[in-house]
Protein backbone atom coordinates (compact mmCIF):
# COMPACT_ATOMS: atom_id res chain seq x y z
CA UNK A 1 0.00 0.00 0.00
CA UNK A 2 1.44 3.37 -1.01
CA UNK A 3 -0.05 6.64 0.14
CA UNK A 4 1.37 10.05 0.93
CA UNK A 5 1.94 11.47 4.38
CA UNK A 6 3.77 14.46 5.79
CA UNK A 7 6.60 13.91 8.29
CA UNK A 8 6.44 15.91 11.50
CA UNK A 9 8.95 18.74 11.56
CA UNK A 10 9.56 20.71 14.75
CA UNK A 11 11.55 23.93 14.37
CA UNK A 12 13.09 26.15 17.06
CA UNK A 13 14.62 29.34 15.65
CA UNK A 14 17.28 31.52 17.25
CA UNK A 15 16.69 34.99 15.80
CA UNK A 16 19.58 37.04 14.51
CA UNK A 17 20.05 39.87 12.05
CA UNK A 18 19.73 38.67 8.46
CA UNK A 19 23.01 39.24 6.64
CA UNK A 20 23.90 38.93 2.99
CA UNK A 21 26.51 36.20 3.48
CA UNK A 22 26.19 33.66 6.24
CA UNK A 23 27.69 30.25 6.92
CA UNK A 24 26.52 27.95 9.70
CA UNK A 25 27.95 24.80 11.26
CA UNK A 26 25.60 21.95 12.17
CA UNK A 27 25.64 18.52 13.71
CA UNK A 28 22.92 16.19 12.48
CA UNK A 29 22.19 13.25 14.80
CA UNK A 30 20.36 10.23 13.41
CA UNK A 31 18.55 8.39 16.19
CA UNK A 32 17.13 5.11 14.85
CA UNK A 33 14.20 3.66 16.82
CA UNK A 34 13.30 0.89 14.36
CA UNK A 35 13.04 -2.38 16.31
CA UNK A 36 10.91 -5.47 16.84
CA UNK A 37 9.10 -3.53 19.54
CA UNK A 38 8.23 -0.48 17.42
CA UNK A 39 7.58 -2.42 14.17
CA UNK A 40 6.83 -6.04 15.12
CA UNK A 41 5.54 -7.31 11.76
CA UNK A 42 8.19 -9.61 10.24
CA UNK A 43 10.99 -7.52 11.79
CA UNK A 44 14.22 -8.78 10.15
CA UNK A 45 17.36 -9.99 11.83
CA UNK A 46 20.41 -7.81 11.27
CA UNK A 47 18.34 -4.63 10.97
CA UNK A 48 20.56 -1.62 10.23
CA UNK A 49 20.86 1.61 8.25
CA UNK A 50 23.46 2.34 5.58
CA UNK A 51 25.90 5.26 5.68
CA UNK A 52 24.47 8.76 5.45
CA UNK A 53 24.85 10.40 2.02
CA UNK A 54 23.58 13.68 0.58
CA UNK A 55 24.52 17.30 0.07
CA UNK A 56 23.80 20.97 0.66
CA UNK A 57 22.26 22.77 -2.30
CA UNK A 58 19.92 25.48 -3.57
CA UNK A 59 16.45 25.19 -5.04
CA UNK A 60 17.58 24.65 -8.62
CA UNK A 61 18.34 20.97 -7.99
CA UNK A 62 16.56 18.07 -6.28
CA UNK A 63 18.14 14.68 -5.65
CA UNK A 64 14.88 12.92 -4.79
CA UNK A 65 11.27 14.03 -4.66
CA UNK A 66 8.00 12.46 -3.55
CA UNK A 67 6.12 11.38 -6.70
CA UNK A 68 9.14 11.49 -9.01
CA UNK A 69 11.23 8.61 -10.37
CA UNK A 70 14.40 7.75 -8.47
CA UNK A 71 17.75 8.74 -9.93
CA UNK A 72 20.41 6.04 -10.41
CA UNK A 73 22.02 7.29 -7.19
CA UNK A 74 18.86 7.01 -5.13
CA UNK A 75 18.12 3.60 -6.70
CA UNK A 76 21.50 2.17 -5.74
CA UNK A 77 21.43 3.70 -2.26
CA UNK A 78 17.94 2.34 -1.55
CA UNK A 79 18.63 -1.14 -2.98
CA UNK A 80 22.20 -1.77 -1.79
CA UNK A 81 23.17 1.00 0.64
CA UNK A 82 25.96 2.08 -1.70
CA UNK A 83 26.80 5.81 -1.71
CA UNK A 84 27.73 5.72 -5.39
CA UNK A 85 26.57 7.09 -7.80
CA UNK A 86 24.57 9.45 -5.55
CA UNK A 87 27.86 11.04 -4.46
CA UNK A 88 28.68 11.61 -8.13
CA UNK A 89 25.27 13.22 -8.69
CA UNK A 90 25.94 15.62 -5.80
CA UNK A 91 29.45 16.41 -7.06
CA UNK A 92 28.05 17.08 -10.54
CA UNK A 93 25.61 19.55 -8.98
CA UNK A 94 28.50 21.17 -7.12
CA UNK A 95 30.34 21.52 -10.41
CA UNK A 96 27.42 23.23 -12.15
CA UNK A 97 26.83 25.62 -9.24
CA UNK A 98 23.57 24.22 -7.82
CA UNK A 99 25.12 22.51 -4.76
CA UNK A 100 27.96 23.35 -2.40
CA UNK A 101 29.01 20.44 -0.16
CA UNK A 102 28.85 16.66 -0.37
CA UNK A 103 27.67 15.13 2.91
CA UNK A 104 28.87 11.64 3.75
CA UNK A 105 28.79 9.91 7.13
CA UNK A 106 28.55 6.65 8.95
CA UNK A 107 25.59 4.31 9.20
CA UNK A 108 23.96 2.48 12.10
CA UNK A 109 25.24 -1.08 12.32
CA UNK A 110 22.40 -2.30 14.48
CA UNK A 111 19.04 -0.61 14.95
CA UNK A 112 18.14 0.96 17.37
CA UNK A 113 21.27 3.12 17.34
CA UNK A 114 22.71 6.59 16.82
CA UNK A 115 25.17 8.23 14.47
CA UNK A 116 26.17 11.89 13.96
CA UNK A 117 27.58 13.96 11.10
CA UNK A 118 29.11 17.46 11.25
CA UNK A 119 28.77 19.76 8.27
CA UNK A 120 28.78 23.38 7.09
CA UNK A 121 26.12 25.15 5.06
CA UNK A 122 25.73 28.65 3.59
CA UNK A 123 22.66 30.81 3.02
CA UNK A 124 23.26 30.66 -0.74
CA UNK A 125 22.92 26.84 -0.56
CA UNK A 126 20.60 26.50 2.46
CA UNK A 127 18.91 23.19 1.61
CA UNK A 128 19.91 19.76 2.92
CA UNK A 129 19.25 16.38 1.32
CA UNK A 130 20.32 13.37 3.37
CA UNK A 131 19.32 9.69 3.06
CA UNK A 132 20.05 6.21 4.41
CA UNK A 133 18.89 2.75 3.29
CA UNK A 134 16.59 0.70 5.50
CA UNK A 135 18.38 -2.64 5.55
CA UNK A 136 17.54 -5.30 4.77
CA UNK A 137 14.85 -4.21 2.31
CA UNK A 138 14.10 -4.29 -1.42
CA UNK A 139 14.49 -0.52 -2.03
CA UNK A 140 13.34 1.31 1.10
CA UNK A 141 15.00 4.26 2.74
CA UNK A 142 14.64 7.19 5.14
CA UNK A 143 15.73 10.77 4.68
CA UNK A 144 14.99 14.40 3.93
CA UNK A 145 14.88 16.20 0.59
CA UNK A 146 15.57 19.92 0.23
CA UNK A 147 15.18 20.64 3.95
CA UNK A 148 15.66 24.41 4.48
CA UNK A 149 17.84 25.37 7.44
CA UNK A 150 17.78 29.12 6.67
CA UNK A 151 14.39 30.83 6.63
CA UNK A 152 13.42 34.48 7.05
CA UNK A 153 17.05 35.52 7.39
CA UNK A 154 17.60 33.16 10.33
CA UNK A 155 19.39 29.85 10.80
CA UNK A 156 17.43 27.15 12.57
CA UNK A 157 18.84 26.59 16.04
CA UNK A 158 17.45 23.08 16.49
CA UNK A 159 15.32 21.21 13.99
CA UNK A 160 13.84 17.74 14.50
CA UNK A 161 12.50 15.69 11.60
CA UNK A 162 10.59 12.45 12.15
CA UNK A 163 11.69 9.76 9.68
CA UNK A 164 9.21 7.46 7.95
CA UNK A 165 9.85 4.73 5.35
CA UNK A 166 10.07 5.63 1.65
CA UNK A 167 9.89 3.27 -1.33
CA UNK A 168 12.29 4.17 -4.15
CA UNK A 169 9.98 2.44 -6.65
CA UNK A 170 12.77 0.51 -8.34
CA UNK A 171 12.09 -2.97 -6.90
CA UNK A 172 8.72 -4.69 -6.50
CA UNK A 173 9.67 -6.70 -3.41
CA UNK A 174 7.08 -6.49 -0.63
CA UNK A 175 8.94 -7.92 2.37
CA UNK A 176 12.25 -7.06 4.02
CA UNK A 177 13.88 -10.17 2.59
CA UNK A 178 12.20 -10.32 -0.83
CA UNK A 179 14.53 -11.47 -3.62
CA UNK A 180 15.50 -8.93 -6.26
CA UNK A 181 12.49 -8.12 -8.43
CA UNK A 182 13.24 -5.03 -10.54
CA UNK A 183 10.23 -2.80 -11.14
CA UNK A 184 9.81 -2.48 -14.93
CA UNK A 185 8.88 0.24 -15.41
CA UNK A 186 9.93 1.92 -12.18
CA UNK A 187 7.32 3.52 -9.92
CA UNK A 188 7.50 7.05 -8.48
CA UNK A 189 9.05 7.47 -5.05
CA UNK A 190 6.34 7.18 -2.38
CA UNK A 191 6.02 6.97 1.38
CA UNK A 192 5.12 3.51 2.67
CA UNK A 193 2.00 3.61 4.83
CA UNK A 194 1.16 -0.10 4.91
CA UNK A 195 2.81 -3.51 5.32
CA UNK A 196 5.26 -4.26 6.87
CA UNK A 197 5.61 -0.97 8.77
CA UNK A 198 2.00 -0.34 9.76
CA UNK A 199 1.08 -1.00 13.39
CA UNK A 200 -2.66 -1.03 14.05
CA UNK A 201 -3.75 1.89 11.84
CA UNK A 202 -0.59 3.99 11.51
CA UNK A 203 3.13 3.76 10.77
CA UNK A 204 5.35 4.66 13.74
CA UNK A 205 8.43 6.67 12.87
CA UNK A 206 11.65 4.73 12.30
CA UNK A 207 13.70 7.44 14.00
CA UNK A 208 14.56 11.09 13.66
CA UNK A 209 17.15 13.53 12.34
CA UNK A 210 18.04 16.28 14.82
CA UNK A 211 19.88 19.23 13.27
CA UNK A 212 21.74 21.23 15.92
CA UNK A 213 23.37 24.53 15.01
CA UNK A 214 26.88 24.77 16.48
CA UNK A 215 28.05 28.08 15.02
CA UNK A 216 27.42 30.94 12.57
CA UNK A 217 29.82 33.17 10.64
CA UNK A 218 28.25 36.17 8.93
CA UNK A 219 29.65 38.88 6.66
CA UNK A 220 27.90 42.17 6.04
CA UNK A 221 27.14 43.01 2.43
CA UNK A 222 29.87 45.12 0.81
CA UNK A 223 32.17 44.68 3.83
CA UNK A 224 35.82 43.89 3.12
CA UNK A 225 38.22 41.69 5.07
CA UNK A 226 40.50 43.57 7.44
CA UNK A 227 43.42 41.15 7.10
CA UNK A 228 44.83 38.40 4.90
CA UNK A 229 43.71 34.91 5.81
CA UNK A 230 43.85 31.37 4.45
CA UNK A 231 41.09 29.21 5.90
CA UNK A 232 41.06 25.46 6.48
CA UNK A 233 39.52 23.64 3.53
CA UNK A 234 36.11 22.05 4.01
CA UNK A 235 35.38 19.21 4.07
CA UNK A 236 38.65 17.75 5.28
CA UNK A 237 39.42 14.86 4.80
CA UNK A 238 37.58 14.82 1.46
CA UNK A 239 36.84 12.79 -1.67
CA UNK A 240 36.96 13.89 -4.38
CA UNK A 241 36.54 17.67 -3.92
CA UNK A 242 36.82 20.35 -1.26
CA UNK A 243 36.47 24.14 -0.95
CA UNK A 244 39.31 26.49 -0.04
CA UNK A 245 38.52 30.06 1.03
CA UNK A 246 40.86 32.98 1.63
CA UNK A 247 40.57 36.69 2.41
CA UNK A 248 42.26 39.62 0.67
CA UNK A 249 41.99 43.04 2.39
CA UNK A 250 43.43 44.76 -0.71
CA UNK A 251 43.72 43.98 -4.42
CA UNK A 252 46.55 41.46 -4.76
CA UNK A 253 48.44 39.19 -7.11
CA UNK A 254 47.51 35.72 -5.87
CA UNK A 255 49.06 32.33 -6.38
CA UNK A 256 47.41 29.33 -4.70
CA UNK A 257 49.04 25.94 -5.16
CA UNK A 258 48.86 22.36 -3.87
CA UNK A 259 51.99 20.36 -2.99
CA UNK A 260 52.70 16.79 -1.94
CA UNK A 261 54.75 15.89 1.13
CA UNK A 262 57.98 15.96 -0.94
CA UNK A 263 57.34 19.54 -2.02
CA UNK A 264 56.37 18.73 -5.60
CA UNK A 265 53.67 21.01 -7.00
CA UNK A 266 50.56 18.97 -7.82
CA UNK A 267 48.13 21.73 -8.89
CA UNK A 268 47.92 25.48 -9.43
CA UNK A 269 44.49 26.65 -8.33
CA UNK A 270 44.90 30.43 -8.71
CA UNK A 271 47.54 32.50 -10.48
CA UNK A 272 46.14 35.96 -11.18
CA UNK A 273 45.29 39.38 -9.77
CA UNK A 274 42.18 39.40 -7.57
CA UNK A 275 40.17 42.14 -5.90
CA UNK A 276 39.85 42.68 -2.15
CA UNK A 277 37.20 40.24 -0.93
CA UNK A 278 36.66 36.76 0.46
CA UNK A 279 37.35 34.27 -2.33
CA UNK A 280 36.63 30.56 -2.59
CA UNK A 281 37.69 27.89 -5.02
CA UNK A 282 36.66 24.28 -5.49
CA UNK A 283 39.57 21.82 -5.66
CA UNK A 284 39.01 18.38 -7.22
CA UNK A 285 41.56 15.72 -6.30
CA UNK A 286 40.24 12.96 -8.55
CA UNK A 287 43.71 12.42 -10.03
CA UNK A 288 45.52 12.34 -6.68
CA UNK A 289 46.03 9.22 -4.55
CA UNK A 290 44.94 9.02 -0.93
CA UNK A 291 47.24 10.93 1.37
CA UNK A 292 48.20 14.23 2.97
CA UNK A 293 49.02 17.35 0.93
CA UNK A 294 49.63 21.03 1.56
CA UNK A 295 48.08 24.10 -0.02
CA UNK A 296 49.92 27.42 -0.03
CA UNK A 297 48.90 30.98 -0.79
CA UNK A 298 51.20 33.79 -1.88
CA UNK A 299 49.44 37.17 -2.04
CA UNK A 300 51.32 40.32 -3.10
CA UNK A 301 49.35 43.57 -2.55
CA UNK A 302 49.18 45.84 -5.59
CA UNK A 303 49.57 48.87 -3.29
CA UNK A 304 53.12 47.81 -2.41
CA UNK A 305 52.26 46.46 1.02
CA UNK A 306 53.81 43.45 2.69
CA UNK A 307 53.25 40.10 0.97
CA UNK A 308 51.28 37.34 2.69
CA UNK A 309 52.15 33.65 2.70
CA UNK A 310 50.50 30.76 4.55
CA UNK A 311 50.40 26.96 4.28
CA UNK A 312 47.73 24.52 5.47
CA UNK A 313 47.32 20.76 5.28
CA UNK A 314 44.58 18.85 3.46
CA UNK A 315 43.87 15.13 3.32
CA UNK A 316 42.52 13.13 0.36
CA UNK A 317 40.65 10.05 1.60
CA UNK A 318 39.49 7.66 -1.13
Amino acid sequence: MRNLATPLIIIFLAFEVGLSQSTASYTVRFDAEWSATTHPTDFPSGAHFSGLIGGTHNGTVSFWTDGQLASPGIKNMAETGNKSPLNTEVNTAIGNGSAQYLLSGGGIGSSPGTVSLNFQISNTFPLVTLVSMIAPSPDWFVGVSGLNLYAGGNWADTLVVDLFPWDAGTDDGVTYLSPDNPALPAHPIAMITGYPFIVNTSVPRLGMFTFIRTGVTSVQENSLPTAFALNQNYPNPFNPSTTITYALPVDSKVRLTVYNLLGAEMATLVDKTQSASVHSIRFSAESLPTGAYFYKINATPLDGGRSFQQVKKLVVAK
